[in-house]
């Protein structure tokens, strides 16, 4: 689901993270992502974490962009 502001009274809807599909706390490293996907500290193996993170198009070259309140 993608979120956007409403212009007249500022609203935001709901992002989903790219990796988890849990609630999106912001674009981290080039894609909306949750805070523990953006941490990558979930308990599954970090290979296949840090796998699934790059398939939802995240880059480790990119930096912290915007976070969501």
């Amino acid at each position: 689901m993608e979120t956007l502001y409403n212009a007249n009274n500022l609203t935001l809807s709901t992002f989903v993270c790219q990796v988890c599909e849990e609630p999106a706390r912001g674009f981290h490293f080039g894609a909306f992502t949750c805070e523990g996907c953006k941490g990558k500290n979930r308990t599954s193996c970090k290979a296949c974490r840090y796998t699934a993170c790059l398939d939802a198009g995240m880059s480790p070259q990119s930096e912290f962009l915007a976070s969501v309140p």
